[in-house]
């Protein structure tokens, strides 16, 4: 009868990675099955046996090819053998840390979240962060609904909270009711903050976190009360903002952030915990009142002007083009004069989503403020994007004194081929950049060099062209 025992009286060979995994899964077999011609193992001879397997497959893994090891893994994710199922997944997880797990195998890993052993489940789990196949998302949502054990339903909640997804709404609602409430309500956030969630679950989730709090100050609940609840629940919540906690103050005000409640927050935006919320929150509503407001919002340390600036770009691309024109009006001669190139560019990142008259009116601000900002390149790519659309003559003068200061020659000869508006140009230049207007210079005695007028050559200081001498005793003759 075939024992898994080695014989003690006969030497240890040298074997090839490949008969080692092999000898290795042949113990696997012996420690697993009690049919013939397998001698049966006492339970407490089959445990140690098992954890020998694993520990095996430990050493001796690393010896075989990554390809070996992407065939052999599906295999042992399903082996009877818990050890060895939990290795597999360590091994999956080398896998996934250098790239070579295919979308095949991160699925047989997600399998593993639905494994009867907690141990398993939770292996899986933990590697989820690392998992990128287009139908995760559902397979974790449908483990967590049946998920039993809470640190593997953390693990899977966490998933959600970063990667929110409209499949995690109905698995965090159960965890919201039966728990593990606080990592569902970091969920519920997240999944609020990036899912459109339909009122009735917005519904349930107020219930839960109403529910939640009075037993619980959990901060995302606190933000989930803000954010959803009625008037009741926003004067409680402006009562936590008053509290002096900074975890919850800073909660509540995400809520009410995400709500786009401005009134409690702007109140409070000399607070530089609060003022990035006061900013969002304004973000949120994205109008042009809002974006007015969040100009005069001025931030209560420089390190917060970004946040303001990035908050404001972001509604100006939102706006339609009159409100954009009008924003720019607003902020000329203000102290966010700064502000008006970047608004209007980030306007212009829109501008495909407009009319062309409407991209013209953009481009007669976005222009000249480039040319100011001597980014001549940008000011003529921009015009160029028109393509031959350009008919009017501001913007024909724009493209060609963008061309000119770009140095671009030919396209400033398409604009204006005469020598009069090349002059012009060198006029401004000698005033202002030496260097420039001699570079111009040198183009016009190209270029002009024929059709140039007395007078322009005198102002270019070029001496008069040589007229050749006529010969008079040869005159009309031949």
């Amino acid at each position: 009868m075939l024992s898994c025992e080695p014989s003690p009286a006969r030497r240890p060979r040298r074997h090839g990675p490949r008969t080692l995994i092999a000898l290795v899964i042949l113990a696997g077999a012996c420690a697993a099955d009690d049919s013939a011609p397998f001698r049966p193992l006492a339970t407490g001879h089959v445990t140690d046996v098992t954890t020998r397997v694993a520990d095996a497959y430990r050493e001796l893994w690393p010896l075989i090819t990554v390809e070996e090891q992407q065939a052999r893994l599906p295999a042992l994710l399903e082996d009877p053998l818990v050890p060895v199922r939990v290795f597999a997944v360590e091994r999956v997880a080398v896998l996934l840390r250098d790239g070579d797990a295919d979308a095949d195998l991160q699925l047989r890993l997600l399998d593993r979240l639905g494994d009867e052993q907690p141990v398993v489940r939770g292996a899986a789990a933990a590697l989820l962060p690392e998992v990128h196949v287009e139908t995760g998302a559902a397979a974790v949502a449908a483990a967590l609904v049946a998920e039993s054990d809470e640190t593997v339903a953390v693990l899977e909640l966490m998933f959600f909270e970063d990667r929110p997804n409209k499949h995690a709404i109905e698995p965090v609602l159960h965890c919201l009711e039966h728990g593990p409430v606080e990592p569902a309500a970091h969920a519920a956030v997240a999944i609020l903050d990036h899912v459109d969630v339909d009122p009735g679950a917005q519904t349930a989730m107020l219930r839960a976190a109403r529910r939640g709090l009075r037993s619980s100050d959990a901060p995302p609940l606190h933000t989930l009360r803000a954010c959803l609840g009625n008037s009741e629940d926003r004067q409680r919540a402006v009562a936590v903002l008053d509290g002096g906690d900074p975890e919850l103050a800073e909660a509540v005000a995400r809520g009410l952030a995400m709500a786009g409640s401005t009134d409690a927050l702007l109140r409070r935006a000399d607070s530089p915990l609060l003022y990035p919320w006061a900013v969002r929150a304004l973000l949120q509503r994205g109008n042009l009142a809002s974006l007015e407001a969040l100009l005069d919002l001025r931030p209560p340390s420089p390190d917060l002007a970004g946040t303001r600036d990035a908050a404001a770009m972001a509604i100006a691309a939102s706006l339609g083009t009159t409100d954009v024109l009008r924003t720019d009006d607003y902020v000329k001669g203000s102290a966010n004069a700064p502000l008006r190139l970047p608004l209007l560019q980030a306007a212009w990142g829109s501008a495909m989503d407009r009319t062309g008259s409407e991209r013209k009116a953009l481009a007669r601000r976005i222009v000249p403020l480039l040319l100011d900002a001597d980014r001549p390149t940008e000011a003529l790519q921009l015009l160029e994007s028109f393509d031959a659309a350009i008919t009017q003559e501001d913007l024909l003068d724009l493209k060609f004194t963008s061309a000119i200061r770009a140095a671009a020659w030919s396209a400033a000869a398409d604009v204006r081929p005469d020598s009069e508006d090349w002059m012009a140009q060198w006029r401004l230049l000698r005033e202002d950049d030496g260097q420039a207007a001699e570079a111009l210079f040198q183009q016009i005695t190209l270029r002009f060099a024929e059709t140039l007028s007395a007078n322009q050559r005198r102002e270019l200081g070029l001496p008069e062209p040589e007229t050749a001498e006529v010969d008079d005793n040869n005159e009309g003759t031949s």
